[in-house]
């Protein structure tokens, strides 16, 4: 916690013990406590349902990406796969051209 909102604890808490008598005073603390177990239980309550909101939006984005259909996956094609073909392909014009009688002379 902050300096400050400590000393203004640690102030009403002076204050409660000055006013009110000790009966008064567990009632009143009582009463913070169950709304501080309120506020937790809200904000665990919160960031469940963001975290499960997050979750659906992510299986849904996914679905929906496996769904899709682009030229490059109608072909079987992905931009790796593309990559590795290329590269296959000039390895394989390279060792031809150096196997004829042209690449060797």
């Amino acid at each position: 916690m902050g300096d400050g909102l400590t000393q203004a604890i640690e102030g009403n808490q002076t204050l409660l013990r000055d006013i009110l008598p000790v009966e008064q005073r567990k009632l009143v603390l009582r009463i913070v406590d169950e709304l501080n177990m309120m506020a937790t239980d809200l904000s665990m309550d919160s960031f469940i349902c963001g975290f499960k909101l997050a979750w659906q939006m992510a299986n849904e984005l996914n679905s929906y990406e496996n769904r899709r259909s682009t030229p490059a996956k109608q072909a079987g094609l992905n931009a790796c796969l593309y990559y590795v073909r290329k590269m296959e392909y000039k390895k394989t014009l390279l060792t031809a051209h150096l196997i004829t009688p042209c690449g060797l002379g």
